[in-house]
């Protein structure tokens, strides 16, 4: 070991050992630098993504509320006994609407004010006055629930899409 320590800091190595161990710290200093540069780029690609999987969580979110309202009004699924049923395909793209962006939302966007409360299925009047047979028996006006479904279905989508900009404005490229 000696001997290697000898041979490096003679009179005539000592500047060859200097020049590689200046140019081993350059390097190591720009690796550094470029990796983190590229984690960064890489997690701000990540984040686009979701805030792009969350944009079109919530735009199937919305295009299931209509779908569900459109067919009650329509009676598509409306059984002989008055009561509705909700088109299956439908139903369950607005539960994975709603669990996607509730996973997004934990994972990625907690500061954001999204709570999946306010997007339940109660929250639309309609649904629960046709399945539960209120506007067969007419016990409801069914103009003032559709209604008010109508503008939940219009607030959440503008709610969503001003959470959505928001993610886009605080995280560009």
């Amino acid at each position: 070991m000696s001997k290697i320590v000898d041979l490096l800091f003679s009179e005539g190595n000592i500047v060859t050992t200097i020049s590689i161990l200046v140019s081993a710290t350059i390097a190591m200093i720009v690796l550094g630098v470029n990796q983190f540069y590229s984690n960064r780029r890489e997690r701000k690609k990540l984040i686009c993504q979701k805030i792009e999987e969350f944009y079109e969580a919530s735009i199937a979110y919305t295009n299931a509320c209509d779908k569900l309202i459109t067919d009650i009004q329509r009676m598509t699924y409306r059984c002989e006994s008055g009561y509705y049923r909700n088109d299956p395909a439908a139903y369950a793209l607005f539960e994975q609407s709603i669990s996607k962006m509730e996973m997004l939302h934990g994972l990625y966007f907690q500061r954001i004010d999204f709570d999946s409360e306010d997007y339940a299925i109660t929250k639309m009047p309609l649904i629960w006055a046709a399945n539960s047979g209120e506007l067969a028996r007419n016990s409801v006006n069914a103009d003032d629930v559709y209604k008010a479904s109508r503008a939940h279905i219009n607030m959440s989508a503008e709610h969503l899409s001003e959470l959505c900009k928001e993610l886009m404005r605080k995280h560009m490229i």
